[in-house]
């Protein structure tokens, strides 16, 4: 029988191993075996032991070098991210989705002391993957109410082409898949296709993207993804918190170390 999904997948019993193009060797010492996943690279400092570990005195990731300064900002543009929408039907929506359409609009000029300038600052706008909200239910082959599920996507995706629609018409928009979205699974995700977005793709404004995205804005090269690596960094590890596990991939120098082995 399949396992259930699991959270984590660590063990106390876990152990490390350094791989280069010859050899494997097991590390031990002064290196923590539940804050680092595989693909990471890596140089270790030490010497081995009469039973063929590695003891490790020190390490070092592959670090950025000295990155070049930032020229200060004459303008405060605002880059506005949103993910996981789960769309499940069409027209699905919530009263703090149309609260954002307002406020994007400059609807809400006013109403909000302090933030009459938001509205006109907004640049872009990322939809950061999850969009359209997969089905929870396990799939019977035997008895799949194909139509249904189908009706149901399909105004889904319908209800995220309406959003886009209303927001493209003042601001860029772009697209990015998620983890349930109809792009392909594995990591580089292609943009969506086009044909699912018939009223949007009618603005220049509206863009579908890959996930991982990046791009300039204001001088600032901007990459993001939409949170599967993240995931599975904590999943294989015991870091525990999204924003630990994404200040780690800066640290390796390696925005996606868990594929395509485990993501």
């Amino acid at each position: 029988a399949p396992q259930p999904p699991r959270s984590h997948y660590t063990d106390d019993n876990d152990i490390l191993i350094l791989e280069d193009a010859l050899q494997r060797i097991k590390l031990v010492g002064k290196i923590d075996v539940h804050s680092i996943v595989t693909g990471v690279v890596c140089a270790v400092m030490g010497y081995e032991e009469s039973d063929g570990r590695f003891f490790v005195e020190d390490h070092i990731f592959y670090e950025g070098g000295p990155q070049k300064e930032l020229e200060p900002l004459q303008t405060s543009p605002l880059l506005v991210l949103m993910s996981g929408l789960n769309q499940t039907a069409a027209n699905d929506f919530s009263p703090s989705l149309e609260l954002l359409q307002q406020w994007v609009f400059g609807n809400l000029e006013g109403l909000v002391e302090g933030h009459d300038w938001e509205a006109a600052s907004i640049v872009r706008i990322i939809i950061a993957g999850n969009s359209v909200k997969a089905s929870s239910k396990p799939k019977n082959h035997l008895h799949s109410k194909v139509t249904t599920e189908t009706d149901a996507f399909l105004g889904a995706v319908k209800s995220v082409d309406s959003l886009i629609h209303n927001l493209a018409q003042s601001v860029p928009v772009d697209l990015m898949p998620g983890e349930f979205d109809p792009a392909n699974h594995m990591l580089p995700q292609q943009a969506m296709h086009h044909c699912l977005f018939p009223r949007s793709v009618q603005f220049s404004s509206f863009k579908g993207v890959p996930n991982p995205y990046a791009f300039e804005l204001a001088d600032r090269y901007v990459i993001g993804t939409s949170g599967q690596n993240v995931l599975d960094v904590m999943r294989y590890s015991k870091i525990e918190h999204p924003l630990e596990a994404l200040r780690a991939t800066l640290r390796w120098s390696h925005i996606v170390p868990t594929a395509p082995d485990t993501l």
